[in-house]
Formats: structure tokens, C-alpha cells, sequence
């Protein structure tokens, strides 16, 4: 019986392990992925692209900006489906 407890013990904290793993992962890098960033906030040469997407998290449509010079991004809400440019 002694091996038995060995092992389900030895599972039980793998699991465990694991679990604190990904939970930490998530928090470094999975919180703030679509969030303004310092950089983005005071980055004048900010241009909309044409790459809009949903957010997965609260659904709203967001369009990336792209400063050219910095190759900061940020992401913005945009109600307007439409890429921007000229009006067809």
C-alpha cells in the first residue's frame, strides 16, 4: 500500500505543479495582451492599418495602430468595419 500512496502523491503534486505553472504563465503573459501601453499612449506618429479583429475577452471590434518609426502597435476600439482609406 505504501508504493500506492507513493505514486498518488507523486501524481497529485505533479498536477499541482503544473497548475501553478500555467497559472503563473497566464499572468505574466496572457492578461494584457491587447492593453495600451505606455509607449503606444505617447506615440505620435500612431496610423490605423487595415488589421481589425475581435477582442476575446470583451467582444468589442479593436483596429490595430502602427507607428512606423517606433514599431510601437496599439489597439484600438473601432465600431467601422471598414479598413481605413479612401471612400470607394
Amino acid at each position: 500500500m505504501n508504493d500506492t500512496s507513493n505514486a498518488v502523491g507523486a501524481i497529485v503534486s505533479l498536477i499541482l505543479f503544473v497548475a501553478i505553472a500555467a497559472a503563473l504563465l497566464w499572468a505574466v503573459f496572457g492578461r494584457d495582451r491587447y492593453r495600451k501601453s505606455p509607449a503606444a499612449i505617447s506615440s505620435p506618429g500612431l496610423q490605423p492599418t487595415t488589421e481589425v479583429f475581435l477582442d476575446p475577452d470583451t467582444g468589442s471590434r479593436q483596429r490595430v495602430w502602427f507607428d512606423p518609426a517606433t514599431g510601437v502597435r496599439d489597439y484600438r476600439d473601432d465600431p467601422d468595419i471598414r479598413p481605413p482609406g479612401p471612400a470607394n
